[in-house]
C-alpha cells in the first residue's frame, strides 16, 4: 500500500512540475522569500531539467513578499525551484499574515496542498478556513468566518473559490446555522456570492437560493428593499449630498453572530465614487461632522415620502444646527382579510389624503424640524422648532433604514421588526426657545442700579 501510494504520489509530481500550471508577468513579480524554518529529513533530486528538494517530518517554512507573509506546516514537503511550486501533504496548516499593521491573520488545515511561491496561488484539497476581518471579508468583534470545502482555490487576484463549501460562523460539531454551496466566492473589493446553495438551520432546510450575489460596494443612493403587510412592498433611498452614510449600529458587538453578520462593514474606509457606486479603499476613513442627505421613499399601498435632513456642526458661533422637511403622499389604507391592507375601499374608491396649515389646504403630509444652538460670550440661544401636520406622519413614513438586509430580506423574516419599538403616535409637541446672558462687561457701569442681566427661557406649546 506504501509502494502504491509512493508511485502514485511521485508520478503526480512530475506531471506537476512538468507543465506549469501557474503564471506570471515575470518582470513586474515581486520578489519571493522561501526560507525553510525546520525538517528532519532533506533529500535533492533532479526530475528532467528541475531541481526538487524533497522535506519530510514536521516541515515548516516560510513564504515572503513584500505584502505577504505566508507559513506552511506539513509532514512531507516537495519544492520545485525552476517552477516555484511546491506541493504539501499530511496535516498541512496555512496560515496568512498581512504586512500592514491591521491585517489580521487566516489560516486554514487541508489534507494537501499545491502552491506557486511566485504567484502566491494555490490549490487546497479537503480544506477547512478559519478567517478574522480581512480586506476579502468583514467580520463583527469577535466572530470568525468558518469555511469547509473539499477543494479550495486562492488567486493571485484575490479571488478565492470554494467547491462544495460550507460556511458558517459556529465552530461547533453541529453548528447553529450555515450554508452549503456548490460554488462560494469571496472577490477583492469585499464581494461574495454563492451558486447552488441552501440555507440550514440545524439541520433544517429553510431556504434555496440557486444563485446570490452580492457587491459590497455601496451605491451612491443606498436602496433598502422589504415588505409590510401594512405599507406593502416598497424601497427607500438615501443620498448623501454631504458626508456619508454611518457604519450599521444596529447590532451590539456583545450579541451572537448572526446569519447575515459578514455581509456588514466594521471599519469605515475611505470612498471613490464610480459611476452610481462608492468603492472602498484601503485607507481607514473618520466619519465626518456633518451631514446633508435626500431621501425618496416609494411604498406599494401606502404611497411614498420625499425629505432633505441636515446636521452641521462647530461652525463659527453656531454649536449645531439640524434641519429636516418630510413631505408624504399617502393614501387612507383599509384592512384586508388577515393582516393584510388595501388602497382601496369597499367601493374600489381610492381617498388621497390632505393636510393644513395656516388655513391652506396641501395635497400632502408633512413634518419639519429646526433645532439651532449658538454661543458666544456672554449670550447663549437653543431653538427648537418641531412642525407636524398629523399625529401619525411618523409612524407612516420615519421607520425606514439606510441598511439592506438581504438575507432576511430572502427569508422574508419578520423577528428583528417584531421586537423593535414601534414610532407611536405624536400626541403634541412644543416650540422651545431658550437663552441667556451672562453678566456683559458693561453692566458694571450700572451698578448698583443693575447688578446683572439675564434671559433664562421662553417656550410655546402646541397641543
Amino acid at each position: 500500500m506504501i509502494k502504491s501510494k509512493t508511485f502514485v504520489l511521485f508520478s503526480l509530481l512530475i506531471f506537476l512540475f512538468t507543465f506549469p500550471l501557474f503564471s506570471e508577468d515575470s518582470e513586474n513579480a515581486e520578489e519571493t522569500i522561501v526560507f525553510i524554518e525546520s525538517a528532519k529529513k532533506t533529500e535533492y533530486k533532479k526530475i528532467e531539467e528541475d531541481d526538487v528538494v524533497i522535506f519530510s517530518g514536521n516541515v515548516r517554512l516560510s513564504v515572503s513578499k513584500t505584502s505577504q507573509e505566508i507559513y506552511i506546516e506539513a509532514d512531507y514537503v516537495v519544492f520545485n525551484r525552476n517552477r516555484s511550486t511546491l506541493y504539501a501533504e499530511g496535516n498541512v496548516v496555512f496560515t496568512e499574515l498581512g504586512k500592514g499593521k491591521d491585517e489580521s491573520q487566516e489560516s486554514l488545515t487541508a489534507s494537501s496542498l499545491l502552491f506557486n511561491t511566485d504567484t502566491m496561488e494555490g490549490v487546497f484539497d479537503s480544506a477547512r478556513v478559519v478567517q478574522e476581518s480581512s480586506k476579502n471579508i468583514n467580520l463583527t468583534n469577535g466572530a470568525t468566518l468558518i469555511v469547509s470545502s473539499e477543494l479550495f482555490g486562492k488567486e493571485n487576484s484575490g479571488t478565492v473559490t470554494f467547491k462544495n463549501g460550507t460556511l458558517t460562523f459556529c465552530d461547533d460539531e453541529n453548528p447553529h446555522w450555515k450554508i452549503k454551496a456548490s460554488r462560494i466566492w469571496l472577490l477583492p473589493g469585499n464581494e461574495f456570492s454563492f451558486f447552488n446553495a441552501l440555507l440550514f438551520v440545524g439541520n433544517l432546510p429553510i431556504f434555496y437560493m440557486p444563485f446570490f450575489y452580492y457587491p459590497k460596494d455601496e451605491m451612491i443612493f443606498n436602496p433598502v428593499f422589504g415588505y409590510r403587510p401594512r405599507e406593502g412592498y416598497f424601497v427607500q433611498t438615501t443620498t448623501y449630498l454631504i458626508g456619508r452614510k454611518p457604519l450599521d449600529s444596529s447590532k451590539k458587538d456583545d450579541d451572537e453572530p448572526g446569519i447575515y453578520d459578514f455581509m456588514k462593514i466594521t471599519d469605515l474606509m475611505e470612498q471613490e465614487r464610480e459611476g452610481l457606486f462608492l468603492k472602498n479603499t484601503d485607507e481607514k476613513a473618520t466619519m465626518p461632522k456633518n451631514s446633508l442627505k435626500l431621501m425618496a421613499d416609494l411604498y406599494s399601498t401606502l404611497g411614498g415620502m420625499i425629505g432633505i435632513d441636515g446636521v452641521f456642526e462647530d461652525f463659527g458661533i453656531v454649536n449645531s444646527l439640524s434641519f429636516g422637511t418630510y413631505l408624504g403622499f399617502s393614501n387612507t389604507l383599509f384592512p384586508k382579510s388577515g393582516n393584510n391592507y388595501s388602497k382601496y375601499s369597499a367601493t374600489d374608491k381610492t381617498y388621497y389624503n390632505k393636510s393644513h396649515i395656516f388655513g391652506l389646504e396641501l395635497p400632502f403630509r408633512f413634518y419639519a424640524n429646526f433645532k439651532l444652538s449658538i454661543s458666544k460670550s456672554p449670550f447663549t440661544l437653543n431653538v427648537d422648532l418641531p412642525l407636524y401636520s398629523d399625529s401619525w406622519f411618523k409612524y407612516d413614513f420615519l421607520d425606514r433604514s439606510e441598511y439592506m438586509d438581504w438575507i432576511s430580506f430572502l427569508l422574508d423574516d419578520k423577528k428583528e421588526e417584531d421586537n423593535e419599538t414601534p414610532i407611536s403616535e405624536i400626541s403634541s409637541y412644543s416650540w422651545n426657545l431658550s437663552g441667556s446672558i451672562s453678566k456683559p462687561k458693561w453692566v458694571s457701569k450700572l451698578s448698583p442700579f443693575v447688578e446683572n442681566i439675564s434671559l433664562s427661557s421662553i417656550s410655546s406649546s402646541a397641543i
